[in-house]
């Protein structure tokens, strides 16, 4: 069991940092003056998860772990939603979708 949790342990810390991180954008988001909406929530924290995931992989490419880990896919999850929406909108200006 403990080799399991040894190995298993980065991708939970990994998908809990994003979730963290999905939340805490998302509180923003109503500290701002929006307004809940469970759809909302749910489609900010794949979004979150997704770019977290990301760079959770990035960074096991890299060979990071700890702190600089932890910094790397706390910010990019966080950043989620909004990184995607300015790729995306860039790519539609770029192709003219």
């Amino acid at each position: 069991m403990d080799d399991f949790l040894r190995e298993n342990a980065p991708w939970v810390y990994a998908g809990a940092l994003s979730i963290w991180a999905s939340i805490t954008q998302y509180a923003l988001h109503l500290k701002n003056g929006g307004k809940f909406s469970w759809a909302d929530f749910c489609i900010d924290t794949v979004l979150c998860t997704f770019s977290g995931g990301i760079a959770f992989f990035v960074c096991k490419r890299f060979e990071m772990s700890g702190w600089d880990m932890a910094i790397i896919v706390s910010l990019c999850a966080h950043q989620g939603p909004r990184a995607i929406a300015l790729l995306t909108q860039v790519y539609r200006t770029k192709t003219g979708l």
